[in-house]
């Protein structure tokens, strides 16, 4: 008797398992699998990027590329795996979405753990070395095949499955996508012209999550600076490259990582610091920021070559898009509505995928436009930066109105206020 209640047990169980796994397949929330997409049911996926260190992980195994695209959500939207300069055959955008340099060196082994790599670009980011925004990431182990020094992960293909298929949080995510999808204005979503927010080859699509059309672009431009301001950089506690005074950061050891390890592996590494609007660029200097961004970039070039000399190799090419010219000087309209916009720039952040196609040509050896990205080594950085000071202050003079609007709308973020 016992013996046939246990089992009645472990076959309601059994079921029980199979119709969330079931179930979850279906909903399918992440886009992992090739579910049939159904109208009203599961053909939109408004939470694909919660889940985008999860997705990357799994595209890299699923793939096996050999290029990869490294660094924060800029490059996840702004760069092409499919760009016509790369000399890998099966690229993949790996890029995170406010990312560190501790994460990007960890996906890279893995990476290279999958299928050893050809060439990879990594788009270099001031907010992936500030340690308090690194502090507040953590990072599920389980996702990666190979830990920070390439041993084996033994559990890394089982909690694939589980975490993918049969957990909680997959199921609480396939609810609310079939939630969404019975929303009136989702119900008839086509499954052929749907654009999930995140591509199969890892891209991040901004038509998906871009919204509030009817706020004025500059308007919307300052939530995104004030989201800089006080979540990405905190100027307010002193933005730290570690949270270990006197000793080279963590951030910028795990950067030195990556470097070394792309000269260990043989790896065609491509380095660029990614363009963002000139908006971006006053911030940093209106918060106090600027000496230590200059720093950063000069540390920036000093471990590359540090390492190429280790290596008995050429210094890895280093270009800065981050600085004032005729694509990051633009004025930001005033009008809202959808057919707003900026040429080459989805907010002051980030950089359309026109742009980014300008950064590969650069990076990757083609043709861009003549003073378009600057490469770096020792000997120039120096003057480089102070061209750049000089053409913050030609900037300045040219577009003096919408700059005394820019300078009170950041005083005021600065001062916890909105801006008027």
């Amino acid at each position: 008797m016992i013996k046939r209640y246990l089992l009645a047990v472990a076959l309601i169980v059994c079921l029980g398992a199979f119709s969330v796994i079931g179930f979850n397949w279906l909903i399918n929330p992440m886009g992992l699998f090739s579910s049939p997409l159904i109208p009203g049911v599961n053909v939109v996926k408004p939470n694909m990027f919660a889940y985008d260190r999860q997705l990357k992980s799994w595209g890299i195994s699923k793939f096996q590329p050999e290029g990869l695209i490294l660094g924060s959500s800029r490059a996840s939207v702004g760069l092409n795996p499919e760009h016509s300069a790369w000399q890998a055959n099966e690229v993949f955008n790996s890029a995170l979405s406010a990312t560190s340099a501790y994460l990007i060196y960890r996906y890279l082994r893995h990476a290279q753990a999958t299928r050893p790599l050809k060439q990879v670009v990594l788009g270099l980011d001031f907010l992936s070395f500030n340690a308090d925004l690194a502090n507040t990431m953590s990072l599920d182990e389980r996702l990666l095949s190979v830990d920070e020094a390439g041993r084996r992960n033994p559990d890394f293909l089982l909690s694939r499955v589980f975490q993918s298929l049969y957990s909680w949080n997959v199921l609480m995510a396939s609810v609310s996508v079939l939630s969404a999808n019975r929303k009136e204005v989702n119900r008839k979503v086509d499954p052929d012209s749907y654009l999930p927010p995140l591509a199969r080859n890892g891209v991040m699509q901004p038509d998906s999550f871009l919204s509030k059309f009817w706020v004025p672009l500059r308007e919307r431009a300052y939530g995104t600076l004030r989201q800089y301001l006080t979540t990405l950089w905190f100027p307010e506690q002193g933005f730290a490259f570690s949270d270990q005074e006197g000793v080279e950061s963590d951030l910028l050891g795990w950067y030195r990582q990556t470097v070394r390890y792309a000269y260990e592996e043989d790896i065609d590494l491509r380095l660029f610091i990614s363009p963002s609007h000139a908006y971006l660029f006053e911030a940093i200097h209106a918060s106090g920021l600027w000496e230590i961004w200059e720093e950063w970039k000069r540390l920036l070039v000093a471990i590359n070559e540090e390492e190429a000399l280790r290596a008995g190799r050429e210094p890895f090419p280093l270009w800065d898009f981050a600085n004032y010219n005729d694509y990051s000087a633009v004025t930001v309209p005033m009008a809202a509505g959808k057919g707003v916009a900026m040429p080459d720039f989805w907010d002051v952040g980030h950089y359309r995928q026109e742009m980014g196609d300008l950064v590969l040509d650069r990076v990757l050896g083609g043709a861009p436009p003549a003073g378009f990205g600057v490469p770096l080594n020792g000997a120039s950085i120096d003057g480089h930066l102070a061209r750049v000071r000089e053409s913050r202050e030609a900037y300045r003079s040219e577009y003096v109105e919408e700059l005394v609007e820019l300078d009170a709308a950041l005083s005021d973020i600065l001062a916890g206020e909105t801006p008027q």
